[in-house]
């Protein structure tokens, strides 16, 4: 505990360092604020799952939020794009800007943490199975949006119908993975998420609005609210009542957890700017996506029962990722994408 107390301290240190003095971001939901709350996201994941190494249990709910944050931001900028750009491309970016650098990340990662790889661990790795959640969760939760879309414009939905017709979809997801997908260890992993993307995407469809509300000083009352709610069903749900009870209603009850606070935080980033107002929060949410799949293998290998290990782990974690990034940017976002529209 001590340890990971001091890797609290180099954390939160490395955000306040690097604060800057002028506003990095005033208008809201914009590609600074987003990318700052992305590097949020992600240190809260590296928090968390780095605690877990350590023993420290209940913390995996400030994952949720950094989780929950990322979804947000998915719905947001899928429906931001369509406005701009239809549906033009929709697969190959998500191929070339998703999967393309987790096969990469978890081919490598696995092939230097076992020395081989053997076809189950391929073939787990190659539908995204058993091996990273979060990834096969947005890759179905791109399906769900392309797929309303398509629908929504064949037969000229409106924007509301669309918005419904796509909460419908997630919510019909919530029931299937609850019933037949859950996992006995967190079966609300998955479920607990299934109203952020499409919350995400109600955001771009009234975002003056949503902006305005978020603003007024007036409305501190109901943020306040919101918080509460996510705290106090957070608390309920660890009681053995709901554990033990049916997924069906430990689920539903954690749909009112970590959605409300990420709401939250979104707010608290836009009315209160010195919090997060950090040139190394920008500059990790750059990074955000390498970031989450390194440490998957980093922290594993790496984190061990000394000091200089957390060292290590940031060092080296933040190091490849950059790299990565690079590269990506370099050979796979550019060059691989231009292929693939000569091809079409």
């Amino acid at each position: 505990m001590k340890l990971f107390l001091i890797y609290t301290i180099i954390i939160a240190a490395l955000v306040y360092i690097y604060s800057s003095r002028a506003s990095l971001y005033t208008k809201f939901m914009s590609k600074e604020q987003t990318g700052i709350l992305k590097g949020f996201a992600i240190l809260t994941v590296l928090w968390a799952h780095s605690g877990m190494n350590y023993g420290v249990h209940g913390i995996q709910w400030i994952a949720g939020i950094g989780v929950a944050l990322f979804l947000v931001f998915s719905g947001y900028g899928l429906s931001e794009s369509f406005k701009k750009n239809g549906l033009k491309d929709f697969w190959k970016k998500r191929f070339v800007g998703v999967v393309i650098p987790f096969y990469i990340v978890y081919f490598i990662g696995t092939l230097v943490m076992n020395h081989s790889i053997n076809l189950h661990q391929a073939v787990n790795i190659l539908l995204m199975q058993d091996v990273n959640w979060y990834i096969q969760y947005i890759i179905i939760s791109y399906v769900i949006y392309w797929f309303v879309t398509m629908i929504s414009e064949k037969f000229n939905f409106t924007n509301s119908q669309k918005f419904i017709f796509l909460v419908v979809c997630f919510i019909i997801w919530f029931f299937i993975d609850t019933f037949y997908f859950a996992m006995p260890d967190d079966p609300f992993l998955r479920a607990r998420q299934m109203l952020s993307f499409p919350f995400g995407v109600l955001v771009s469809n009234h975002l003056e609005t949503v902006n305005d509300f978020f603003r007024k000083q007036k409305n501190i009352k109901y943020f306040m609210l919101i918080a509460f709610v996510g705290i106090f069903s957070l608390g309920i749900t660890q009681f053995s009542f709901f554990k033990n009870n049916s997924y069906l209603l430990l689920n539903s009850l954690s749909l009112l957890t970590i959605l409300p606070l990420t709401i939250f935080v979104i707010w608290l980033s836009t009315n209160f700017k010195v919090l997060f107002n950090s040139k190394f929060l920008l500059f990790t949410g750059s990074i955000s996506y390498e970031l989450y799949l390194v440490q998957a293998f980093s922290r594993k290998v790496i984190i061990q029962d000394s000091f200089m290990t957390l060292l290590f782990f940031l060092i080296i974690t933040f190091a490849i990722s950059y790299i990565l990034k690079q590269l990506f940017n370099k050979f796979i976002s550019k060059q691989l994408l231009l292929k693939l529209k000569n091809i079409s």
